[in-house]
């Protein structure tokens, strides 16, 4: 991916970048799942063998829209095409940034009854640090991911510090109002385990350490004077 291309879509917002997206690689013209229940995805519209993956728009007011439950609690006017875009897994990862930069809080948590943004961060990360500590995925999509951000390791380590600083300058202070906060602390579960988690392992993936990007991060974050708690 062309570094700076990666630059332009991280000083968009979230919904301009949504409409970059679109134009980039083209609109969606079905719904996400074949029908209302929410049970199956379409297949029609899959592109994992350009190595991209299908974002839904409406998560800056739904988390997790690819689970049935949810998507079947927020509408399947969610999953329609309009409200669906490509992306790959690098952009896949700014967007998200972006949700939480711009949506999450304790009021939008109290709004929405979900949070916004950083579940789907985190996960991101993972698959991000697997891949570039050379995880070998089998699944085309994530084989594609690798030979297009070939050349975007430090580009993702700088995209990685950003997410760190997210985290540890408001993530961490909005998680600690909704634990506070009986409308909403019920929602939390396993993302605010992630959260702490991702304090203090931003360089793991999925399964593995992520040795080699955590020297990598660290010395990064050095850098930066960023201080790694």
């Amino acid at each position: 991916m062309n570094k700076q291309e990666i630059q332009y879509e991280f000083n968009m917002n979230y919904l301009e970048l949504c409409d970059y997206l679109k134009a980039k690689y083209g609109t969606i013209n079905e719904p996400f799942f074949v029908n209302a229940n929410c049970k199956t995805p379409n297949r029609n519209i899959k592109r994992s063998n350009e190595g991209l993956f299908i974002h839904h728009i409406k998560e800056n007011e739904g988390a997790d829209l690819t689970k049935t439950e949810n998507a079947k609690y927020y509408g399947y006017e969610f999953q329609q095409g309009n409200n669906l875009v490509y992306c790959n897994l690098l952009e896949h990862l700014i967007l998200h940034y972006k949700i939480t930069n711009e949506y999450f809080s304790c009021e939008s948590a109290k709004k929405t009854k979900s949070l916004l943004g950083i579940g789907g961060l985190i996960q991101i990360i993972y698959d991000l640090n697997d891949l570039f500590d050379g995880y070998d995925y089998s699944r085309i999509q994530y084989i594609k991911s690798k030979e297009i951000l070939s050349d975007n390791y430090f580009d993702y380590l700088n995209l990685l510090c950003e997410c760190y600083i997210l985290n540890e300058n408001k993530v961490i202070n909005e998680m600690f109002e909704i634990m506070n906060n009986v409308e909403v602390n019920d929602i939390i579960g396993k993302i605010n385990f992630a959260t702490i988690k991702f304090s203090q392992y931003p360089y793991r993936g999925r399964t593995r350490e992520g040795n080699n990007i955590k020297k990598d991060f660290l010395e990064l974050l050095k850098q930066k004077n960023i201080s790694f708690n």
